[in-house]
């Protein structure tokens, strides 16, 4: 499934999804407007460089230097 989509300051989302795919939207308010404000993101092993993945077994997004864990 191809899903494509923007996200702007404003409340609109565009956003598009190959034929024959469902869209389901959920609607997320936050008054964090820093990574460092969200309190399912673990930043304590952050280095230059590092990229967000989610860990399933802690249900957290954690800082890693590579990607581990994923089939391609």
């Amino acid at each position: 499934m191809a899903i494509t989509a923007k996200i702007n300051p404003r409340p609109n989302v565009v956003g598009s999804v190959s034929q024959g795919n469902q869209v389901q939207v959920t609607k997320v308010t936050s008054t964090a407007t820093k990574v460092t404000q969200l309190t399912d993101v673990d930043l304590s092993e952050v280095t230059d460089g590092s990229l967000l993945q989610y860990n399933g077994e802690r249900k957290v997004f954690v800082t890693t230097t590579s990607i581990s864990g994923a089939a391609f």
